[in-house]
């Protein structure tokens, strides 16, 4: 695709370039304007291709199945996400850092030596069981110590 530029007088270039630079930097910006909307069409156009091509193969092949959850109907699963017959998340990391209570505990080694697979999760507990409850100490690292002062709390707790 050519593109049409003006007539340009070069001795009158030379003599005014602000005149020409001004007219330049309009004609970019109007062209910006438009490949801007060139891109939006060829963005929209791929879409409704993508979808037609979808549709298409569901009229032969049928609508797939939804994804598999992660737990099944009827099974029971207590706030943190786990069985009722299990222990409750905040008593098995009290039991793993009283293990070692002078270690400093990465929230991916808690999770690893626990089983758990959502780090996000853990660490907001982590952070919930240091600052709110005061069960576990946090140091500027990101490590996470067993208070000696949550072993009351564990005792009680685990009985």
């Amino acid at each position: 695709m050519a593109i049409n530029l003006p007539e340009i007088d070069v001795n009158d270039l030379a003599l005014n370039p602000g005149k020409y630079i001004d007219m330049f930097r309009a004609r970019e910006q109007e062209m910006r304007k438009e490949a801007y909307k060139y891109a939006k069409l060829r963005k929209h156009a791929e879409v409704l291709r993508d979808k037609q091509d979808e549709m298409t193969l569901w009229l032969t092949a049928g609508i797939p199945d939804p994804p598999e959850r992660g737990s099944k109907p009827g099974q029971s699963r207590d706030e943190d996400g786990q069985d009722e017959d299990q222990v409750p998340r905040r008593i098995r990391v009290l039991q793993l850092l009283s293990g070692e209570p002078s270690r400093g505990w990465k929230v991916r080694t808690i999770a690893d030596a626990l089983g758990i697979t959502n780090y996000k999760s853990l660490r907001v507990s982590l952070d919930e069981f240091a600052l709110k409850d005061g069960i576990l100490r946090k140091n500027d690292q990101a490590e996470y110590f067993f208070n000696p002062r949550a072993q009351e709390y564990l005792t009680k707790m685990s009985n």
